[in-house]
């Protein structure tokens, strides 16, 4: 016979996949979005113990560039910042499995880059580590990052043309009293442009 906690986690399968059209569709809603950031078509799969279960959201990313350098100079991004919405299905499903608190490090985030020698950098450097916070039962959970607006440095423009900066892949570890949940985010059908630097 399974146990409480054994019989949650195979309900994290089943739930998800009855909620994940929902979420898509009321993600923006949970984050507002300022004025100056994209919103970029994610694939989140998240991970607890050897379950996992793939969804789709949408994430909140800015930070800008210059708009014009010359071949083969520096390019770097100012105003990085980001957040992330941990949907009400999968916060629910960590309640069942006994965890009251969080805390999310952001272990990878890649900025992408066309037309540079590098084509990506990870902004999360060494990793980006948020405040542990309390839960809030049944609903969806915003994290945003860095504390401040960041710097990301750097690239170096291999040509003349245009650079499209775009994020790519995220990944995230998630602790709680109890289990780790493992997030692999990526672009979903297609990366989002979030900045354009001219170069002559």
């Amino acid at each position: 016979m399974k146990t409480l906690k054994e019989t949650h986690l195979t309900n994290f399968i089943t739930l998800t996949r009855t909620a994940a059209t929902a979420a898509f569709a009321t993600l923006i809603a949970a984050a507002a979005i300022p004025a100056r950031a994209a919103s970029a078509s994610y694939e989140f799969t998240a991970t607890i113990n050897t379950s996992s279960e793939t969804y789709l959201g949408n994430i909140s990313v800015g930070g800008t560039t210059p708009a014009k350098i010359t071949e083969h100079g520096s390019v770097s991004m100012n105003g990085f910042d980001c957040s992330i919405t941990i949907p009400k299905f999968i916060i629910q499903e960590m309640t069942w499995l006994g965890a009251k608190s969080l805390k999310v490090k952001i272990t990878q985030f890649d900025m992408n880059s066309s037309d540079a020698d590098a084509t990506t950098v990870n902004a999360a450097g060494a990793g980006i580590d948020l405040p542990a916070v309390n839960i809030a039962a049944n609903q969806a959970m915003v994290f945003k990052f860095p504390a401040t607006a960041a710097k990301i440095s750097s690239w170096t423009s291999t040509k003349k043309g245009t650079m499209n900066f775009c994020p790519g892949t995220i990944r995230i570890t998630v602790s709680t009293e109890t289990f780790n949940m493992d997030m692999t985010c990526a672009p979903y059908q297609s990366q989002t442009i979030i900045s354009k630097t001219s170069v002559d």
